[in-house]
């Protein structure tokens, strides 16, 4: 099956590259870690083949800020004679993302959004998959304020406590959104305009909080390229993992496995509605 699929998304990568005269839309990355790690973390890709990857991005694409990326989205991205536009962002504020990646970042010049868990950056909580590491790992506000100085760097809210906000109360989901905003803008001093939906899980509820909450964008882990119709408030992502070669990268951003990937992501939105009908169930049971 995993030949098949190779394949597959060989052969469309080649039809794309045949059909389509230049690139279509603005792809957003999707990474969590950077850390060297002998075992296999489909959230990390280690220090040596993200500068691999990096090193693709620098030679072969336009490389811009979420900023830049909302503000053609709304106006229409020009992509005539240009290399196709790409955004680099990570999720979660590991420290890793500091230690590993910037240094990679810097030396090819290469802005990044990362976007950060308050209640991780305070060290009470850390994502529920390291658990059991006591190695701190996550950013804290120290390392955020260093961070935010560096001009290659915008930071975004990924709410206080990561949790699948779809699944929380009205209350508790609004405190999520508003104020993880108002504690990195008061801890840092810094504007925060843009969002990520920890697990891509979010509802009506949460756009529309996210509109009185005045952010600019918001990103999903929906895949596929953005141009000026994707709402932006959903923006879609691609996720890198430590099997995409720079071959198998360029694949991902031209869009061969996005079918493969529509398909895992409405599984997963089947995946999220089941456990909310059972949440709703088991509350009305009470």
């Amino acid at each position: 099956m995993k030949k098949a699929i190779t394949l597959a998304t060989s052969a469309l990568y080649s039809m794309r590259r045949i059909l389509f005269n230049g690139p279509p839309g603005i792809r957003i990355l999707m990474y969590h870690r950077v850390e060297p790690n002998p075992e296999y973390d489909q959230l990390n890709v280690p220090p040596e083949q993200f500068k691999a990857q990096m090193t693709l991005l620098s030679e072969n694409y336009t490389v811009i800020t979420l900023d830049q990326a909302v503000k053609e989205l709304k106006s229409g991205v020009d992509e005539r004679n240009e290399k196709p536009k790409v955004v680099i962002t990570f999720d979660d504020g590991y420290l890793d993302n500091l230690t590993h990646a910037l240094p990679i970042l810097e030396a090819l010049n290469l802005p990044a959004t990362i976007f950060i868990t308050t209640e991780f950056s305070d060290q009470t909580l850390t994502h529920p998959r390291y658990n059991g590491d006591r190695k701190q790992q996550h950013l804290n506000w120290q390392q955020l304020e260093e961070l935010n100085k560096n001009p290659l760097i915008t930071l975004g809210s990924h709410t206080k406590t990561h949790p699948f906000l779809s699944e929380i109360d009205d209350k508790l989901s609004e405190q999520e959104i508003l104020e993880s905003k108002t504690i990195i803008e008061e801890k840092l001093g810094t504007a925060i305009d843009y969002f990520c939906y920890p697990s891509g899980n979010y509802s009506q509820r949460e756009l529309d909080t996210l509109i009185r909450s005045r952010y600019r964008a918001a990103v999903t882990v929906k895949p596929g390229s953005n141009s000026i119709e994707t709402p932006s408030l959903e923006l879609r992502r691609t996720e890198v993992t430590s099997k995409d070669t720079p071959y198998e990268l360029k694949k991902k951003l031209a869009g061969a496995y996005d079918l493969l990937h529509l398909i895992l992501d409405a599984k997963r939105e089947r995946q999220f509605k089941k456990r909310h009908l059972a949440a709703k169930s088991q509350e009305n049971a009470l």
